[in-house]
């Protein structure tokens, strides 16, 4: 699971926090350090400009494995205590999945 936020501050740090203690395995990035060429099965953005990014990024690089993955944005303010609210509901949606 890769979790990507403008600047890799509060929203994407809280998920990867509460996603690692419920055992998944996670990275959390900004847009300006999303130079990764490791797979994920689901990224979650933390914003729809975040969204756009991570989709564009993603379709101008070559296909290697040709592997699916699911990019899910979820509009998450930039604070403390939402951070941590959709640091949750990202957990709770991975359970899901």
């Amino acid at each position: 699971v890769a979790v990507v936020c403008v600047s890799n501050i509060n929203r994407s740090m809280e998920a990867q926090s509460i996603l690692r203690r419920k055992g998944l395995s996670v990275r959390s990035f900004g847009t300006e350090s999303h130079e990764c060429t490791d797979f994920f099965d689901v990224i979650f953005t933390c914003e729809e400009s975040v969204y756009d990014t991570v989709v564009e990024d993603l379709c101008s690089r070559e296909q290697q494995t040709l592997q699916p993955v699911h990019v899910i944005n979820m509009d998450i303010e930039d604070s403390l205590e939402s951070a941590t609210l959709g640091a949750f509901l990202i957990c709770e949606l991975c359970q899901c999945l």
